[in-house]
């Protein structure tokens, strides 16, 4: 392995950053809010590969970006170089893509904390009649 590139696999292209991602202008033109992915890549110090997206932000930047960490309500999310947001990715094909959980939504999570509720005093003997 050479001293540039720290990751090498045939499913990826080595990148010097996300700038220099070759996309076409036309894909450039059609880009919209719901992202599209464009490909994998690594960039130099990365241990792995990243699949990087297309999309438009608010602010109307066209942006190439990779999913990042976790929001406190567990999301992952894109970043725009333009206008500094943090766009949470709500989009379960992207997490499926990723081989991520996607978080449940509040309902799913209400009623994960019902149910548990309900069974939790029907095994104390609680009867709300």
């Amino acid at each position: 392995m050479n001293a540039v590139a720290s990751h090498q696999c045939s499913e990826c292209t080595f990148v010097a950053n996300k700038e220099s991602i070759f996309v076409a202008r036309e894909q450039r033109k059609k880009a919209a809010r719901k992202p599209i992915c464009i490909g994998k890549f690594t960039m130099p110090g990365w241990s792995g590969h990243s699949r990087f997206y297309l999309f438009k932000c608010y602010c109307d930047a066209i942006v190439v970006d990779y999913p990042h960490g976790y929001t406190s309500g567990g999301h992952i999310y894109f970043s725009c170089e333009e206008c500094e947001a943090s766009l949470v990715i709500l989009d379960r094909d992207i997490y499926n893509k990723e081989g991520i959980a996607m978080p449940p939504g509040f309902f799913k999570t209400l009623w994960g904390i019902l149910k548990l509720r309900f069974n939790l005093n029907r095994k104390i003997g609680i009867n709300h009649n």
